[in-house]
């Protein structure tokens, strides 16, 4: 994740819950299954089942979409002076991810950084428990390849990152929270030597998945070219983020959900920014579940433009990438 914007929260602690939000039925239409609108009445037997945060019990589609507009099923475009709240996702069926950027809670930048314990434990102890959360902690990842040598603040990667784990946990116990692409390392797709490469790392980042609730691998279109090739090199890449997140688990002897960040951006050849069509989605969604992930989150920066032109992007569930992941979100539970 690049996007550090420190922007308006959308999780308040006093939100409705996510459970009582699922009961009261979904605002969208998938195809051609009426459901009940975005703040219209809805009875609570049209709602779909309950199930895990963490998507133990089916396949949870959480996001991270910093944006201020929406449209709805009549086409109306929908406009806050913050970010669309948790409840608009909610509604829809995605699960909102509280996602806390390193700027909040580290003093300095790079290899030097060093936590401000004060920070975080405030932040951890206003964090809403419906939520999980999400600590992007990437300042020391030039450290990466070298889990256990000091960086420039006298601690190494891991023990960096078990203090910054352990602050929060202790701080809110209650929280479940996970660490972009920390555990296990990011491949930055698939190449010949991923696996004997990162066989060799991630067990060395045990101490830290010890912590972690969830793991979230990044799976973003690195290197993608918008090719059925390019969407099976992406598979490689989930295929062994699966494994190295359970390579993990057998050194722990745990079994956590996986949550992996994926994306709908990606760029061409020539710099274009682009997205993925409701098709790619829906095959990125199908292989993260059928390889045995959890769930996923869904992220996108905050800058995204609507595709085509220099205007903030409006979240559309009724079409392209994000119909894709509404509706997966929504079948997951029947």
């Amino acid at each position: 994740m690049t996007d550090k914007t420190l922007a308006p929260q959308r999780i308040q602690t006093g939100s409705i819950s996510r459970r009582r939000l699922l009961q009261l039925g979904w605002g969208t239409v998938l195809g051609g299954l009426a459901l009940p609108g975005v703040g219209s009445p809805a009875r609570a037997e049209n709602g779909p089942p309950r199930r895990s945060a963490l998507g133990m019990s089916g396949f949870s589609v959480c996001e991270f979409l910093p944006f201020r507009s929406y449209r709805d099923n009549a086409g109306v475009v929908h406009t806050s002076a913050g970010y669309v709240d948790a409840a608009w996702f909610e509604s829809v069926g995605l699960l909102p991810v509280n996602v806390v950027y390193s700027s909040r809670f580290l003093d300095g930048t790079g290899l030097r950084a060093e936590l401000n314990a004060d920070k975080l434990r405030a932040i951890a102890r206003t964090a809403n428990q419906a939520y999980p959360v999400s600590l992007d902690a990437e300042e020391w990842d030039a450290s990466r390849a070298t889990p256990g040598v000091p960086t420039l603040n006298g601690k190494s990667i891991v023990q960096n990152l078990v203090e910054v784990v352990s602050t929060f946990k202790q701080a809110n116990p209650g929280v479940e929270v996970g660490l972009y692409s920390e555990v296990p390392q990011n491949t930055y797709g698939f190449a010949n030597t991923t696996a004997a490469v990162h066989d060799k790392l991630n067990p060395q980042y045990a101490e830290v998945a010890a912590l972690v609730d969830y793991y979230s691998p990044s799976l973003y279109n690195y290197h993608y070219d918008g090719s059925p090739g390019g969407d099976q090199l992406w598979a490689r890449a989930v295929a062994y983020a699966i494994h190295a997140c359970r390579q993990l688990d057998s050194i722990n002897h745990s079994y956590k959900p996986i949550l992996p960040y994926i994306t709908p951006a990606w760029t061409d050849v020539d710099k274009t920014a682009r997205y993925l069509s409701y098709e790619q989605m829906v095959f990125r969604l199908q292989t993260l579940r059928r390889l045995g992930a959890n769930g996923c989150i869904l992220w996108l920066s905050s800058s995204a433009k609507e595709p085509g032109s220099s205007e903030p992007l409006v979240l559309d569930p009724n079409r392209g990438w994000l119909k894709a992941a509404v509706e997966t979100a929504y079948y997951s539970l029947k």
